[in-house]
């Protein structure tokens, strides 16, 4: 029999621990009040002692098990043995002054003893062996007394309890049938279930693993990609700077304050292609074959910034910039990759929004450097709370969202040490990247 098995006997068993018991305890008193005018009380109360104890030791168990399958075998033996004592400690009731009760109180212990030889099968029906045996163990010393005694009627007395006997034997044979056979069908559709959830979690993974792999050639590509037209814009651009130099020199010189002010807007132009080229190289870079490395949080935010100029422009959402930095350890190329994404993410969420700020801030807490992304906004639903970090979910139009970014985000963290949680927060939906300290 396996473990799950008898574990499953055992919850069906001490499920019902008090009505067995309580019940059982006070039939113990009403036979004490019934019998002590006829019978000695010193065997009276020897009995009850010994009955009441095995009764408490099957209660103990009961409040003793919590469910765990390794110690199961040892619970049911025990239970055996207290369940099995305590019906034999019941039945002995049956030789204590043989042939000093009238027939009027035999009448009461033969309702007794069937009553509580029903009560105390049935309870034990998931145990066939256990519920038959206090059956027998009841009502048998009973037929004896009677035989012994030999009174009135005492065929027609022995003829009916072993009728019942029979009758309460077969139906807890037939009840607890059916009850293992439904614990078995419940085993397997739980180990089916199980198995399912095992395949499920695979294929989760290996999903993962896929989209990983995926993740990880496409930024290869634009890394190499970014790196050659990195190099091949860099060179023309300090060409074109130097001249600007010269050029912005000799109309200084000449007093053209108009033409040198627009010479500037030109220069700043120049530049911003740069800081365009050194974010797209910093967010491509393959951190795989890289090692951790240490750098300021506010490297992260500079990296990722100019990537959204157009964005921001468009939409006319203001990022507020963090007031401080912490120094934190990792994949630059990772870090950016997440907040980039988290930045797009809300600044789509204020679309026709008048609320239109999004706000970074840096906290210095315990254990990590966070870095929060903030937009103002009712909070998320649970159920997209519970669903939203898995690959491929979006609550976008198929057009605005493949429903990877939180996913790759989530995982980018992790590979560093990290993570990535949301919560809400004075009316602001907040997704915090949790990052160790260097």
């Amino acid at each position: 029999m396996s473990e799950e098995l008898i574990h499953y006997k055992l919850k069906a068993i001490f499920t019902n621990k008090w009505t067995v018991v309580v019940p059982s305890l006070l039939g113990i008193f009403l036979l004490l009040l019934i019998l002590k005018d006829f019978l000695p009380i010193q065997p009276l109360a020897i009995w009850a002692t010994i009955v009441t104890i095995l009764y408490a030791l099957r209660l103990g168990l009961g409040l003793a098990y919590r469910g765990e399958s390794s110690n199961a075998y040892k619970f049911l033996k025990l239970h055996r043995i207290f369940t099995v004592g305590s019906a034999f400690a019941y039945g002995m009731i049956s030789f204590i002054g043989i042939g000093q009760t009238p027939p009027q109180i035999d009448g009461i212990m033969i309702a007794f003893i069937v009553g509580m030889a029903c009560g105390g099968g049935m309870s034990n029906v998931a145990d066939r062996f256990v519920g038959v045996a206090f059956v027998f163990l009841m009502i048998v010393p009973f037929i004896v007394r009677i035989y012994i005694q030999s009174g009135p009627y005492y065929e027609l007395f022995i003829s009916t309890l072993v009728l019942i006997l029979v009758a309460l034997s077969n139906v807890i044979k037939r009840v607890g049938r059916e009850v293992l056979k439904s614990a078995e069908l419940s085993l397997e559709k739980n180990m089916f279930l199980q198995e399912e959830q095992k395949r499920f979690a695979l294929q989760q993974e290996l999903e993962a693993e896929k989209l990983k792999s995926l993740n990880a050639s496409k930024f290869a590509s634009i890394g190499e990609m970014a790196a050659g037209i990195g190099h091949e814009i860099n060179n023309p651009l300090t060409i074109v700077l130097g001249h600007h130099w010269k050029l912005e020199k000799a109309l200084v010189a000449q007093g053209a304050h108009e033409a040198t002010a627009e010479l500037k807007k030109a220069q700043d132009a120049t530049l911003r292609i740069g800081k365009i080229v050194k974010s797209m190289r910093h967010l491509s870079r393959v951190s795989a074959q890289q090692e951790y490395e240490s750098f300021e949080t506010i490297k992260i935010v500079e990296a990722v910034m100019p990537l959204l100029f157009k964005n921001l422009q468009e939409t006319g959402v203001e990022v507020i910039m963090p007031t401080s930095s912490g120094e934190v350890r990792g994949h630059l190329s990772e870090y950016a990759q997440t907040l980039l994404g988290l930045l797009h993410n809300a600044i789509q969420a204020l679309e026709g929004s008048s609320d239109n700020v999004v706000t970074i801030d840096c906290l210095c807490a315990e254990e990590f450097v966070e870095l929060s992304v903030c937009n103002p906004g009712q909070e998320i639903p649970h159920d997209v709370q519970e669903r939203m970090f898995q690959p491929f979910f979006t609550t976008r139009d198929i057009n605005k969202g493949t429903g990877l970014g939180l996913s790759l985000g989530k995982r980018n963290m992790d590979n560093n040490g990290g993570d990535l949680l949301y919560s809400h927060r004075d009316g602001n939906n907040v997704f915090t990247m949790k990052m160790p300290y260097a």
